[in-house]
């Protein structure tokens, strides 16, 4: 790769990664919900803002046919739902739990992402939903796994209902990325990203009526909250999305399987009790997953399912 590639890599897993301690931070004086919906509102503002600059107004497609434009809004507005649940799900989640664990939960979405797509494409070619593979099999119970580790070595640093609103958060994530390919085809994905972002952001807004903080929260958690919404929200799309355009998805979809180890790394530099021996061994665990669940989900394109974990399919991308 290009030494640029790289760099917008690592900048990606950086804030994938680094999210998870900023929500930590936040949740000192924030309620779960608010920080859901300003960091859905910040990065579906980040994004746009980019796509704009970038590409310009959007353009109409007189060749597009109305189906697969109601396809594409109907994807935008299912992808903001999953992705607006999964965010809500991060926030309640790190309430009973730590941003370490919250990395090595939502490190196995490549194997929901899998696993929803392949349940999904076998029932739309056969009629119905076929069983999973052993291979897929094992990675799903792999993730499972790796996920209550931490609860079973510590259950007050990482209560069973906290890891369970966690893992609801990486089905949903994982049920995002499998359902926003008709809008990336539509709209491009960085407008889609932006879009579900928005969604995501109106669905959780009523709370600011009901649930608010009354209190003006200080300065430095509301520097973690835009951060929240500037960088693994917004800027961290991105720079993922530019990486896809210069090397590919399957190169780029790397900034995906390294979100649990930066977010040990994060949580072992701030404060290194965070790290304890369960959540390294949850996090190997959940890597071996990841790399059984998606190195040969579909015959002989061995990436096809850690490529649709971020909705790009590789037919769809020109590879340089």
């Amino acid at each position: 790769m290009k030494p640029l590639a790289i760099a917008l890599l690592a900048i990606t897993a950086l804030c994938w990664g680094s999210a998870f301690r900023i929500t930590e931070y936040a949740l000192v004086e924030l309620p779960p919900l608010e920080i859901t919906f300003l960091r859905c509102a910040v990065g579906a503002i980040v994004i746009w803002s980019v796509a704009i600059a970038q590409h310009g107004p959007p353009t109409r497609h007189p060749t597009a046919s109305a189906e697969s434009t109601r396809a594409a809004w109907r994807a935008l507005v299912a992808g903001g739902l999953c992705t607006g649940v999964a965010y809500a799900t991060i926030a309640l989640g790190q309430v009973g739990t730590t941003s370490t664990t919250a990395g090595v939960v939502l490190g196995t979405v490549p194997v929901w992402t899998a696993l929803i797509i392949a349940i999904s494409h076998s029932g739309a070619a056969r009629g119905t939903n076929r069983p999973m593979s052993r291979r897929l099999g094992a990675a799903l119970g792999l993730g499972t796994v790796a996920a209550f580790i931490p609860a079973a070595a510590d259950p007050r640093t990482a209560p069973v209902w906290a890891v369970a609103l966690l893992m609801v958060a990486a089905v949903s994530h994982g049920g995002s990325m499998a359902m926003i390919q008709p809008a990336v085809d539509r709209f491009g994905p960085l407008r889609s990203t932006a879009g579900v972002n928005a969604v995501s952001a109106l669905l959780v807004a009523p709370v600011l009526l009901v649930g608010a903080n009354p209190r003006m929260p200080s300065t430095s958690v509301m520097v973690a909250v835009l951060a929240l919404g500037v960088l693994p929200t917004g800027i961290a799309y991105v720079t993922f999305f530019e990486v896809v355009r210069r090397v590919g998805a399957r190169t780029a979809a790397l900034a995906v399987y390294m979100i649990p180890a930066v977010a040990l790394a994060v949580g072992w530099l701030s404060d290194p009790a965070l790290v304890q021996p369960a959540t390294l061994a949850g996090a190997a665990c959940g890597v071996c997953a990841v790399a059984l669940g998606v190195t040969r989900v579909a015959p002989r394109r061995p990436a096809m399912a850690a490529v649709e974990v971020i909705g790009m399919r590789p037919d769809r991308v020109a590879n340089r």
